[in-house]
């Protein structure tokens, strides 16, 4: 056991080549034009029952200190403060429980289109949620997303003009390489060869780095500071000026 445990953690990381998924979808509108869909999971998620549960629970409570006995009613102030206590709970619990409505059973869009680019988020059929930039020498690029168990999860942006499109945080990586490189062929960008989504984003980040002005390196006797892609490097130098 100790052997295959030791065999899985020295075994190099394997290179993820992108992958459509059932999740993703290409399609034309009736201009022509390319539209990406990125659907929803299909069932329930962490965050539909965490919202329950975290506003849901403070929200019986509240109704039922409200409505639950006429012999021996709340007095104002106490209603108040019980108003004031557990509001913040129903709404958080609330914009929880819609975003995993979201995540589960909604739609994002983006249509390339022949000046700008276009996106739409929706749930059950309804758009709550419209977004435009223009086309014009726009960049594809990863973002960090979130944290899930202290490991990055990324999201795909589109820029153009300071104005930005970000979306995908949801996606496995296999997908999210895919549909990067998809977005890259319809846009007519660079291509750039598949591997890991980590190497993706360090190459990126070197690049932003080797763009970026920034002071000359700072020296001191003992230590010299510089600037590296994950923020200011600082070695130590005995006995040098």
């Amino acid at each position: 056991m100790f052997e295959k445990l030791k065999k899985a953690l020295s075994r190099e990381a394997h290179l993820i080549e992108p992958r459509q998924g059932k999740r993703l979808e290409l399609e034309s509108n009736s201009s022509g034009d390319p539209v990406f869909t990125i659907k929803g999971t299909g069932y329930p998620g962490f965050f539909i029952l965490f919202g329950t549960g975290f506003g849901g629970i403070p929200l019986i409570i509240l109704l039922a200190t409200i409505f639950g006995s006429s012999t021996d009613p709340a007095s104002t102030s106490e209603l108040v403060f019980m108003c004031l206590f557990f509001t913040p709970f129903i709404l958080v619990g609330m914009t929880t429980f819609l975003l995993g409505l979201f995540l589960a059973w909604g739609r994002t869009e983006i249509m390339l289109e022949k000046a700008t680019i276009e996106l739409k988020r929706s749930l059950f059929g309804k758009i709550f949620q419209t977004k435009k930039i223009d086309r014009a020498e726009v960049t594809v690029r990863f973002e960090e997303s979130h944290k899930e168990n202290d490991n990055s999860r990324y999201k795909l942006s589109l820029a153009s003009d300071r104005k930005s499109l970000s979306f995908g945080g949801s996606l496995k990586q296999d997908q999210l390489l895919w549909l990067e490189r998809e977005l890259r062929s319809s846009l007519n960008l660079e291509e750039k060869e598949s591997f890991n989504i980590s190497s993706r984003i360090r190459k990126e980040l070197e690049e932003e780095t080797s763009r970026t002005e920034f002071d000359p390196d700072y020296q001191s006797k003992y230590l010299h500071f510089s600037k590296t892609i994950h923020g200011w490097q600082a070695q130590f130098r005995y006995g040098r000026a």
